[in-house]
């Protein structure tokens, strides 16, 4: 591609193209020498800031990756590993027996796609993720000198403008999540819609298709916001003279149809099936004051600091930076005649942009800490809620303005003061951003250095090459966020392999964890498609009853290791014998001894499936199920009572009031409260002979979560808080 070789021509300004004398010698046999260094520039960026580990697909540091990193690539090796399937990203060696689209592990398809062919012809598997920084950082500020030209800027103004684009924050910011350093396609759809709208004809509309096309297989929120770009482009052109109907209409048609051809063909949008949605929405949005509050700044006290009224708006961190917030501030006061008239030229982008910013701020908007409106009405729409669902992280979606106003502010001044004058403010804005942007630049360094090493990599890997599945509860998105890491190592080990895991590291899937644990507090087998399973137990979420008791009944064996617990078919071979030690005797408790169910209580230990993570104040029931299991120190003879200090679900006229009761499977009274808040109940359970283990399992009909009653965000279908318990001998 010949990067900025067409003619610019520029409107209602007085500003003249220096594309003569100097600038002639700047090129090379068609190749712009301006373009080349800027993406040199981008590049020694790059390698400043990341392990050469990370940007060369070193083993040294890819077997330690964790998050994101860990996320696209497991997603990306399961498919290279698995066989040809139909829609061609669908893999089963995740979460089988029907499998993932990879595109929900966020691999960039089309690269994966690549990487898959390579993989089946040769039996090497690249490693295109550093390859794809690099590039990222090289076309960064490529696209936006680009951008810049096609806004009239002359080669030397915007080279120099063109690597602000460069150090603009959230672009920086976005490491840890591949596809989306793809900022470069935001630039290039800018570029050109200003193209479409200046000179018209088929060639920009073409191309604005085919990018939006492309990007269908790299990522869909930078697709859409492409899209947006380019549609506006097309209105815009129709408004200013410079398409025809046709034209415009052909192009939009195009592209929606073309969309929608390559979603279905590709398996990401199923006609008929469920839409791959999640919650979020709200949560990941953009504070009011992001682009102006200085964050990860050398501002004093921000070095360290992200602006959230709600705490997933890291999502929405959108600072502009001191460099670029100075540059607007010249251009609004040295050069608003040819900004207004520029403006005046894209009617349609800038609704458009308006319209997306607002999306970014979602249906509560905060302004700091401050709730400043609530539209969360919107949200029972229908169609809103289903694009919500689809785009829930929604504070990304101000990338486009902010990119829009930069190159405005370029081009403003540029036009008023001159190009020489230009590069000079220019060139201040960019040692201001760099200055400002270190903390960040650190952070996102730090971020990138070498992981530490988790788990004994050889010795799991030669464990679980002698199985057909390696099973895990709970899996990741189930799990806590203090024990993902080890799954991450799991998740790794499983796809190169090639064996299935029922761990899909997925950022959307629609999962029953209280059903999955249930099933596993029933039969380790539960989940497994495989005759010789390994399986691994999370220790912290797991009760120490399923290892001994379920595993026995499974035909399997368990061994205590430092996360919990491993267990495969017994007898245990050798592989397996080296990754832990020996169960270690089982707990007990005595009759009338209080057990507290609060952080760190002794009872904690003899929780069986259905209940959430521990708080002070006890712990909540979750499901349909929850489960006490323990173990007496002396076998007991004859009904028993159960004591307890519950808390139900309580919101106006809704309260849970009752759960069916069994022990041991032996169904007792009903546990009947009289009302909302904390109460002691005393169970009666048959136990109609002698006994020393004691499965008590409460039952709940027609539960709703805290959401549904609109108490807060938690979708979890809540039961009881337990507090305490106590076992004792009926009279």
């Amino acid at each position: 591609m010949r990067i900025g070789s067409a003619p610019v021509r520029v409107e209602q300004t007085q500003m003249h193209l220096a594309d003569s004398g100097q600038a002639s010698t700047m090129r090379y046999e068609g190749v712009d020498i301006y373009a080349v260094l800027a993406a040199g520039v981008g590049i020694a960026l790059a390698l400043a800031i990341f392990p050469t580990g990370l940007l060369f697909g070193l083993d040294s540091y890819w077997d330690r990756i964790s998050g994101d990193n860990a996320v696209n690539w497991i997603g990306y090796e399961a498919f290279a590993r698995d066989a040809w399937r139909w829609p061609i990203f669908r893999t089963t060696l995740l979460a089988p027996p029907d499998g993932v689209n990879i595109l929900f592990t966020d691999p960039i398809p089309l690269m994966a796609l690549i990487g898959k062919v390579v993989f089946k012809l040769t039996g090497w598997l690249p490693n295109y993720f550093g390859f794809w920084l690099l590039l990222a950082y090289a076309l960064q500020p490529v696209t936006g000198y680009w951008l810049l030209r096609t806004l009239g800027l002359d080669r030397g103004a915007a080279l120099v403008g063109g690597l602000l684009f460069l150090l603009v924050p959230t672009f920086v910011f976005r490491y840890g999540h591949f596809p989306l350093l793809g900022h470069w396609a935001l630039l290039a759809a800018l570029a050109l819609h200003v193209l479409i709208v200046r000179t018209g004809g088929w060639r920009p509309v073409l191309a604005g298709v085919g990018l939006v096309l492309l990007l269908v297989l790299i990522n869909p929120y930078l697709m859409v916001m492409a899209a947006a770009l380019i549609m506006a482009g097309l209105g815009d052109g129709l408004l200013r003279g410079r398409l025809a109907w046709k034209q415009a209409a052909s192009g939009a048609v195009l592209m929606v149809s073309g969309v929608v051809v390559l979603t279905v063909a590709c398996g990401f949008v199923e006609p008929g099936g469920r839409v791959n949605s999640g919650g979020g929405f709200g949560l990941y949005s953009m504070n009011l004051l992001s682009p102006v509050v200085p964050q990860l700044s050398i501002w004093p006290g921000r070095e360290n600091f992200i602006l959230m009224g709600v705490a997933g708006q890291y999502e929405g961190f959108n600072y502009l930076g001191l460099g670029i917030l100075g540059l607007l501030l010249f251009a609004v006061v040295l050069a608003w005649r040819p900004l207004l008239a520029r403006l005046q030229q894209h009617i349609l982008l800038c609704i458009t942009l308006m319209g997306l910013a607002a999306y970014a701020l979602s249906t509560q908007v905060y302004a700091g800490t401050h709730l400043v409106l609530n539209l969360s009405v919107l949200e029972e729409f229908g169609p809103f809620a289903l694009l919500s669902g689809i785009f829930r992280s929604s504070g990304r979606f101000f990338w486009p303005l902010g990119y829009f106003l930069l190159a405005l502010a370029c081009y403003a001044l540029h036009a008023q003061l001159g190009a020489r004058r230009f590069i000079v403010l220019a060139t201040l804005a960019i040692l201001v951003q760099a200055v400002d942007t270190r903390p960040l630049l650190a952070s996102v360094q730090h971020r990138a250095a070498v992981p530490p090493k988790r788990l004994d990599r050889e010795a799991w890997t030669e464990a679980a090459r002698s199985h057909d599945e390696l099973l895990m509860l709970p899996q990741f998105l189930c799990a806590s966020p203090q024990t993902r890491g080890a799954l991450y190592d799991f998740g790794l080990i499983a796809v190169r392999l090639a064996i299935p895991t029922n761990s899909a590291i997925v950022n959307r899937f629609d999962l029953d964890c209280q059903a999955e644990k249930l099933a596993f507090s029933r039969d380790l087998r539960s989940q497994s498609l495989g005759k010789d399973p390994l399986i691994v137990l999370l220790g912290s979420e797991v009760p120490a009853t399923t290892p001994r008791e379920v595993a026995a009944a499974s035909g399997m064996q368990c061994l205590s290791i430092s996360i919990g617990y491993v267990c495969s078919k017994d007898p245990l071979r050798p592989s397996v014998l080296a990754l832990g030690t020996p169960l270690e005797p089982e707990d007990t408790i005595n009759l009338d001894q209080p057990l507290s169910t609060a952080v760190e209580g002794d009872g904690l230990r003899f929780l069986g499936a259905g209940w959430a993570e521990a708080s002070p104040a006890g712990l909540w029931g979750i499901g349909t199920e929850s489960q006490i299991k323990t173990k007496l120190a002396q076998p007991v003879c004859g009904d028993l009572i159960l004591n307890a200090h519950i808390t139900p679900l309580a919101l106006g006229d809704y309260v849970v009031r009752k759960a069916a009761v069994t022990l041991n499977g032996t169904p007792a009274p009903d546990a009947v409260l009289t009302g909302p808040g904390a109460q002691e109940i005393n169970l009666h359970l048959p136990n109609p002979g002698c006994t020393d283990r004691l499965e008590i399992a409460f039952r709940f009909e027609g539960l709703r979560s805290p959401k549904d009653l609109g108490m807060n965000s938690d979708p979890r279908p809540l039961n009881w808080t337990l507090r305490n318990f106590t076992i004792r001998k009926a009279p």
